[in-house]
């Protein structure tokens, strides 16, 4: 319920774009009742496992002026 209300990971970094809208603008106002049945929905649905693709290496090599 704490990341609900504050936005804050474990790590103690915040959360990002429309995720820290969402917590900002409508979860942290919601009751502590109504925060622990989302969290119990969301902790009784399966995982989902899918292949995640690598991510593309840049192909472009920079190149810099030399004086």
């Amino acid at each position: 319920m704490f990341f609900f209300k504050t936005g804050l990971k474990p790590d103690g970094d915040d959360v990002q774009g429309h995720m820290r809208e969402t917590i900002e603008d409508g979860l942290s106002h919601l009751s502590d009742e109504d925060l622990t049945a989302i969290a119990a929905y969301l902790k009784a649905q399966p995982a989902i496992r899918h292949p995640v693709r690598g991510l593309k290496s840049a192909t472009a090599t920079p190149s810099y002026d030399e004086w």
